[in-house]
């Protein structure tokens, strides 16, 4: 039977992505994982059941809204250990997203940046 972790491990393989951003005020690039779907009640209940805050989107092509929430930083790290393993879709991702975590724990920027290069190269074919 298919417990609530592998149910967030699904929408991830469906809806999510995986991404190392980088923004001025971090000293190094941190793990963001997002879930976008469009914007209806039972979305925003999900949102809330993991605590995370929702925020609205684009709207699609036929006019509805869209909307995301996010795991950031080491909350993404926490969840990513253990969501990551369940990942089917977006396993290469999580593989990246693996050496990433010891490329921080070398205090490693050049690889920590090469590997933010690689993510993005992989979020435009998964």
């Amino acid at each position: 039977m298919l417990d609530f972790i592998d149910y967030l491990a699904g929408l991830i393989d469906g809806d999510g992505s995986f991404s190392i951003a980088t923004h001025k005020s971090a000293r190094s690039p941190y793990l963001m994982i997002q879930v976008a779907q469009l914007d209806t009640p039972e979305f925003r209940e999900l949102a809330e059941q993991v605590g995370k805050p929702v925020w609205s989107t684009a709207k699609t092509s036929a006019g509805r809204k869209m909307a995301k929430f996010a795991w950031c930083g080491k909350d993404a790290e926490q969840f990513a250990k253990i969501v990551g393993p369940r990942l089917r879709l977006k396993k290469r991702n999580w593989l990246i997203t693996q050496e990433f975590f010891r490329a921080r724990e070398a205090g490693d920027l050049g690889w920590m940046l090469e590997l933010k290069a690689q993510m993005i190269a992989l979020n435009k074919v998964t």
